[in-house]
């Protein structure tokens, strides 16, 4: 989000969609929590693969709409798919018992440093190249998110 003479408008079309995809419109009034990211950069590419990974990938057809991919939801089904940065939380269920569910941790910036965010990022793109695209190395992946406009 950026300011535009006391105004906040949405910085870059994820963040739009985000906001569009929320039910705000235009001269809304809300109350936020503003804080910055540690690498804008870094908060881009994470969503740009997942758009690209949404676009290409048949698994992930159902987070693709008319407005667009749901890059964020498709970053998270991969890290749990996968088991990348996700907590293990034991729980009990009626009538099952003790259960472990799964939850992805957040990739949010300010949750995770640089360096914990690359490993993450690494992984989830080996994970696609042996996965999904095996044809392409974890360094393909990552090379093709360069080359993409936000």
């Amino acid at each position: 989000i950026t300011d535009s003479h006391g105004t906040m408008s949405p910085a870059d079309r994820f963040t739009h969609d985000r906001v569009v995809g929320k039910g705000y419109h235009d001269r809304d009034i809300v109350v936020v929590t503003i804080r910055k990211p540690r690498s804008v950069w870094q908060h881009k590419r994470a969503h740009i693969f997942g758009r690209i990974v949404g676009e290409n990938v048949e698994r992930f057809s159902s987070y693709v709409s008319k407005k667009g991919v749901d890059a964020h939801g498709v970053l998270k089904c991969l890290q749990w798919e996968a088991d990348i940065s996700c907590s293990h939380i034991p729980m009990m269920v009626p009538s099952l018992g003790m259960v472990t569910v799964k939850i992805p941790n957040s990739l949010a910036f300010d949750q995770m440093d640089n360096g914990e965010f690359e490993e993450v990022y690494s992984a989830l793109c080996e994970y696609v190249a042996r996965v999904y695209w095996t044809g392409l190395t974890q360094e393909q992946i990552e090379e093709m998110e360069r080359l993409m406009p936000e």
